[in-house]
């Protein structure tokens, strides 16, 4: 490890600050970062959130199964079905889903008081590293796709009994429809490494690529769109499939499955193969050519 080395990565990074800086955004859109998911209309990413627990779930359950239940079977009262003595909860599946947003990215220049929180920094401690942050403008991060809601009920004798009629059976609700998710503020950090570097080869390697998005209601709101139920319409199922989406828990699940997705490997390649690129353009451009020694301003 060179400090020295380092300190001439970020003397160059400096002096390319705004040609890197205007080209991150067609960086991150032809590795296709942006929109991300794939191409359509077979395209895009599928999350089961699963069952939403706690007191949404149990609310959201309650609220569409009576009101499902008033509407197709008006002289009936119907609950949760329960599962183990305790009420069953509803699931959300999410499918062709899109991040839409990722290229309008905002880079800080180089902060000599805190180097640290420059767009792109290289950390002296370690080894031929560049560390990239970067933030979105309020509200251009926007996650879609569709989703699928489940709830299971059954008639009961009572709106206060917490068991089913004898001899009834489980009745399982389904609704579809669309969603979309804007983020009021978001920032990414980048960890790249060159991993290669001798007389015209430079070879970069992506380590991390790290989404921070605050999972809250307040930072994130989704619109829902029912467009087709199993049983009663879709105005029974809106203030449930809402409730659902827009509370904190489901939300931070939703940001832990796309900083997963971001961190698959595949993506990782895609990412550093595009910065390669870019860089290594740059730095031909610039007449730093040959790498080497010289290059690095070690002799």
């Amino acid at each position: 490890m060179s400090s020295s080395e380092q300190q001439y990565i970020q003397n160059w990074l400096n002096q390319l600050y705004p040609n890197l800086t205007a080209n991150l955004p067609q960086l991150l859109k032809n590795g296709g970062f942006d929109p991300y998911g794939g191409p359509p209309p077979g395209g895009g990413f599928a999350w089961d959130l699963g069952t939403i627990p706690g007191d949404a779930g149990v609310s959201a359950a309650q609220i569409v199964c009576g009101r499902v239940g008033a509407a197709q079977w008006p002289q009936e009262i119907w609950i949760p079905f329960p599962v183990s003595g305790s009420p069953s909860l509803p699931s959300i599946q999410l499918s062709k889903s899109f991040v839409n947003g990722f290229s309008q990215v905002q880079i800080p220049p180089f902060n000599a008081q805190n180097p640290p929180a420059s767009g792109f920094y290289a950390p002296l401690d370690q080894d031929r590293v560049i560390i990239i942050n970067a933030t979105f403008a309020n509200n251009v991060l926007q996650l879609s796709g569709n989703f699928t809601f489940f709830q299971n009920c059954c008639q009961a004798p009572s709106s206060s009994s917490s068991n089913c009629s004898p001899g009834v059976t489980e009745q399982n609700l389904q609704a579809e429809g669309t969603y979309t998710a804007t983020v009021l503020t978001a920032s990414v950090q980048i960890t790249l490494q060159i991993t290669a570097l001798a007389p015209n080869q430079l070879v970069v390697a992506a380590n991390a690529v790290t989404l921070t998005i605050d999972p809250t209601t307040t930072n994130m709101q989704i619109a829902i769109n029912i467009t087709s139920v199993s049983d009663g319409n879709e105005q029974d199922y809106d203030q449930s499939a809402d409730q659902l989406f827009n509370q904190n828990s489901t939300i931070g699940t939703i940001v832990t499955s796309l900083q997963q997705q971001l961190q698959m490997p595949s993506n990782l390649q895609i990412f550093g193969q595009e910065m390669t690129s870019q860089l290594d353009t740059f730095l031909q451009q610039n007449n730093y050519y040959p790498y080497g020694p010289a290059f690095l301003g070690l002799v």
